[in-house]
C-alpha cells in the first residue's frame, strides 16, 4: 500500500493504469525517488542540527558551570550543570547522532539510485526493488532506545 501511494500519489490498490502487468513509467519511479530523497534530506538536516545544538550546548553549559562554580556562584553553576545534563540526556535518549547517520546513508543510497536511473544502468524493476530494499532497511535499522531493566 505504501509503495502504491509513493508510485501513484494515491492511496489504495494498483489501478489498471498501474497494474503489475503494465510497465511503470520511469518518471513515476523517479518522482517517488525524489520524494524519498527529500524526506531523508529533511530528517538528516533536522537530526544533524539538533545533534550539533545539543553537543555545543553541553560543552558551553558544562564550561559555564565550572567557571561559575570556581567564582563561588553556586546557583548559577547548578543551573548550567542542569542544562548540560538535560541536553546530554535528551541527545542520548533521542539517539540524534545515530538517526542523523541513518538518514544520511539512506539519502546517499537513494541519490546513487537516482544517478543509476539517469545513466540507464538500472531499469524500472531494479529501481523498484532497490527502493523497497532501502525502505525495509530504514524500518528495520531506525535506532530506537531500548528499554532494558
Amino acid at each position: 500500500m505504501i509503495l502504491v501511494t509513493l508510485l501513484t500519489g494515491r492511496r489504495g490498490n494498483l489501478t489498471s493504469r498501474t497494474s503489475i502487468d503494465a510497465p511503470l513509467d520511469i518518471s513515476v519511479v523517479t518522482h517517488a525517488l525524489t520524494k524519498q530523497i527529500a524526506f531523508h534530506h529533511k530528517w538528516k538536516t533536522l537530526t544533524m542540527f539538533s545533534y550539533a545544538i545539543s553537543s555545543v550546548g553541553i560543552v558551553i553549559g558544562s564550561s559555564a558551570a565550572m567557571l561559575f562554580a570556581a567564582l563561588n556562584h553556586g546557583t548559577i553553576a547548578a543551573i548550567f550543570a542542569a542544562i548540560s545534563g538535560i541536553l546530554a540526556s535528551a541527545e542520548k535518549s533521542l539517539l540524534l547522532r545515530e538517526k542523523w547517520k541513518i538518514h544520511l546513508s539512506i539519502m546517499i543510497a537513494l541519490q546513487n539510485l537516482e544517478i543509476d536511473i539517469a545513466a540507464g544502468i538500472v531499469d524500472v524493476k531494479q529501481a523498484l526493488d532497490e527502493i523497497k530494499r532501502v525502505g525495509q532497511s530504514y524500518a528495520k535499522d531506525l535506532p530506537v532506545e531500548s528499554r532494558v531493566g
